[in-house]
């Protein structure tokens, strides 16, 4: 299972893709304390002209995403903060569990599932912010 997750940073460090300190500039003074806590499936928390923040929950059994869905220029940092279950990326299945960190790439192909027994919650980081054209 981590070696799944190592496999898909080194992906993306092979890539030249990784996220370093010089991407994200935030000006001064645009710090917020959100918290994390939503009970709609979906839910915006923050988002600036650079990134945007969600956290998503799923229940046991449900999935979203899959084979057509992509974020056309936009990377996803998917962060898994209770649960488990499996992402799908570009056709590559990996195991999640709490604590995880995945990055989708734009334009990759991916899907989240919940394989587990209890609500799946997750926290996304979209850079640049996703587009819901």
């Amino acid at each position: 299972m981590k070696g799944d997750i190592y496999r898909l940073f080194q992906r993306v460090k092979e890539r030249g893709r990784a996220v370093t300190p010089n991407r994200l500039s935030v000006e001064a003074g645009c710090m917020k304390r959100t918290r994390v806590d939503s009970d709609r499936w979906f839910d915006v928390l923050e988002e600036t002209e650079t990134a945007q923040a969600a956290v998503m929950t799923l229940s046991p059994g449900q999935s979203t995403g899959g084979p057509d869905n992509h974020h056309e220029k936009s990377d996803q940092w998917l962060y898994v903060i209770e649960g488990e279950g499996r992402a799908i990326v570009e056709g590559e299945p990996v195991a999640l569990q709490a604590g995880d960190l995945v990055c989708i790439e734009a334009g990759e192909t991916h899907e989240i599932e919940n394989t587990g027994d209890r609500p799946q919650k997750t926290l996304s980081l979209y850079v640049p912010p996703r587009s819901y054209d």
